[in-house]
């Protein structure tokens, strides 16, 4: 047998919207300094579910030191409502700079032997609704907060292939500004 610590840390895209910038509190309407009061988009048709997410591992002959599973905890947003989550015995952990929070399950004893298994899961409710947004409504685009977390988050460089700076994209992004009539058709 081989001595073994497994971790598995799983990304669900199931009702969660991953890659969250940091978050005010607000719902990101901090881009715009001038938000409008009442919203352009229209909720209907609310349809709820319950919802829970489980991992079975199943030791293959495996000495088992420790296990850490880590799976996503959904949140609440402008498109889902996410309510009554369990983590089962997982520790909820958040992820400093962001509003993304996890539950990470350790196990250190009573580790599963040769064909044995041990679960974990999450389990929570979320509502979603049909949005429709009336874009007729749009007549101004405010300018952008541009010293606001979410603009510098979405606007800087992300990784290697994302580079707002890159002469090409520059150059692609005038082109298409000077061949518009104005900053909605440029949009």
């Amino acid at each position: 047998m081989k001595n073994l610590c497994v971790y598995i840390i799983l990304c669900l895209i199931v009702f969660i919207l991953p890659g969250c910038p940091p978050d005010n509190g607000n719902g990101g309407s901090e881009l715009i300094d001038d938000w409008p009061e009442e919203s352009i988009v229209e909720k209907t048709n609310s349809q709820t579910y319950d919802i829970s997410v489980t991992v079975t591992l199943t030791n293959r002959d495996l000495d088992l030191t420790k296990i850490m599973v880590i799976l996503p905890v959904p949140q609440s947003n402008p498109y889902q409502e996410v309510s009554n989550i369990e983590l089962n015995g997982g520790k909820e952990r958040l992820i400093s700079g962001t509003s993304d929070k996890y539950a990470s399950f350790v196990h250190t004893s009573d580790l599963p032997g040769n064909d044995e298994s041990i679960q974990v899961a999450i389990s929570y409710t979320v509502t979603l609704y049909d949005l429709t947004a009336d874009l007729e409504s749009i007549s101004t685009i405010n300018p952008y907060n541009t010293s606001s977390d979410i603009y510098k988050y979405y606007r800087g460089t992300s990784g290697t292939l994302v580079d707002p700076s890159n002469p090409d994209i520059v150059a692609w992004s005038e082109t298409i500004m000077g061949e518009s009539t104005d900053i909605l058709s440029y949009a």
